[in-house]
């Protein structure tokens, strides 16, 4: 997992023209400035300048290293383990997550290095001129790099500004637990990100429970919740959501769904979700769907018991259990770099075995997998990707389900082989399981 969190050795740190919002940590004059300190003699009567160049330098190249991760790929072949490895084993240590956070010790190096590099041109004339032609350009490369690679910042409302159906839920909406749609096509995608968390900024201003949210360590029942949400507007999801958390509110926000939810949501909903307002393309649900078994309990306090909410045990598939169908496979043709996209499939149940879905901690369900092939047949390497199936499919049941799908990070054309996986398991193609296949453009 950690060679997935680890820094590109040039990408992430040497700036390219058209490379996209990519996170870097350096910016081209910072380079080409820190370069310039590098190499700039510091002076026989400077020692301390020579030993903090030093210093920086040693602090850069090991942060260089450590970010790589445990091991450098080069080519298809070849894998070389590096020092993060040992640092790995150390007591305390071996939680680090990310090891692409210490090119933060290569920008502070880099930034000390830059400082060197304007003091070495400023020294090397006696007119101030060649001083003020590096500031300029400096700041009109920075300039253009800000433009080119900044994020968006995007007002938030407040006061009379705030939506009008968050005052109507405030005054009418009893305290009971609110749902609000889109919640994206998975946790890790941005806009998700982005729409989770203005959903429970504006939940101050109800204070209605809700099951929508953003943090760095979600509960599994989170995720959940979640993946059932995105099977709206299905009868079956929704008894789900209220036996699960006792759901009384639906908030759609039309004008966010991409136009394949719209025409699901305009096609037909379930009888008891009842339309209580409308404030533009915003419409509030009344759900008067009741419990059918409530289980609020349980997914709060999940059973140690390796059982399914259903009651569906939870171990690991033989061979036999993995006989399946995936058909209609529905992905968008065309994908951009660094978006998430949702796609769709059907899938069977062949076998004599319940395969296990509906349950908070993810370990050992079934879930929707893929890997991306190339135009020569290779399988690339990308971080596995997995979507929840929330529910519990019984032998000789079908269901349609969503999934997110993550492009690779070169554009091309791709073959994308879907096939089923039981999280810390087996891949069920690798069994003679089902799988589905579709050609996909990856554009930049």
């Amino acid at each position: 997992m950690q060679e997935h969190f680890s820094a590109n050795p040039l990408a992430a740190y040497v700036p390219r023209p058209g490379a996209g919002n990519s996170v870097r940590f350096l910016s081209i004059p910072m380079t080409l400035l820190a370069l310039a300190g590098l190499v700039a003699p510091a002076g026989a009567s400077r020692p301390a300048r020579a030993h903090l160049r030093a210093v920086a330098g040693a602090v850069g190249l090991a942060g260089y290293v450590f970010s790589l991760g445990p091991t450098l790929q080069l080519g298809r072949d070849l894998h070389v383990p590096l020092p993060f490895r040992l640092l790995a084993s150390l007591p305390g240590l071996s939680a680090l997550r990310a090891p692409a956070r210490f090119g933060i010790l290569v920008a502070l190096a880099a930034s000390v290095l830059a400082g060197h590099g304007v003091a070495a041109l400023a020294r090397a004339r006696r007119s101030p001129w060649p001083a003020v032609l590096v500031a300029a350009v400096s700041l009109a490369l920075l300039a253009a790099e800000i433009d080119r690679f900044s994020f968006p910042l995007r007002s938030i409302e407040t006061g009379d500004a705030v939506p009008p159906l968050y005052r109507w839920l405030a005054a009418h909406g009893g305290g009971e637990p609110v749902l609000e749609l889109p919640v994206g096509a998975d946790p890790a995608d941005n806009r998700a990100i982005y729409n989770q968390s203005r959903y429970m900024y504006f939940s101050t201003y109800h204070w209605s429970p809700l099951l929508n949210g953003y943090s760095a360590y979600p509960p599994d029942s989170f995720f959940l919740l979640m993946a059932i949400a995105r099977r709206l507007p299905g009868r079956s999801a929704l008894q789900d959501l209220v036996d699960l958390s006792g759901l009384r509110w639906i908030v759609l926000h039309r004008d966010a769904l991409t136009e394949r939810r719209r025409e699901m949501w305009d096609t037909g909903h379930a009888e008891e979700l009842e339309p209580a307002a409308r404030f533009g393309e915003d419409i509030l649900f009344r759900v008067t769907l009741t419990p059918a078994s409530d289980r609020r309990e349980k997914v709060s306090w999940p059973s140690a018991e390796a059982v399914t909410l259903s009651g569906v045990t939870v171990r690991p598939l033989a061979q036999e259990a993995m006989r399946g169908e995936m058909r209609d496979l529905d992905v968008p043709p065309v994908l951009r770099l660094g978006f998430i996209a949702e796609a769709w499939v059907t899938i069977r149940n062949r076998s004599d075995t319940p395969w296990p879905g509906l349950r908070a901690a993810p370990r050992g369900l079934v879930h929707v997998g893929y890997r991306w092939v190339d135009a020569v047949g290779h399988t690339i390497s990308t971080m596995p990707h997995l979507s929840r199936i929330p529910i519990d499919l019984l032998p000789g049941e079908s269901a349609r389900v969503p999934f997110a799908v993550r492009p690779p990070n070169r554009p091309g054309q791709y073959r994308l082989r879907v096939t089923l996986v039981q999280e810390g398991g087996a891949w069920f193609d690798e069994s003679g399981g089902p799988s589905a296949e579709a050609t996909v453009e990856v554009h930049g």
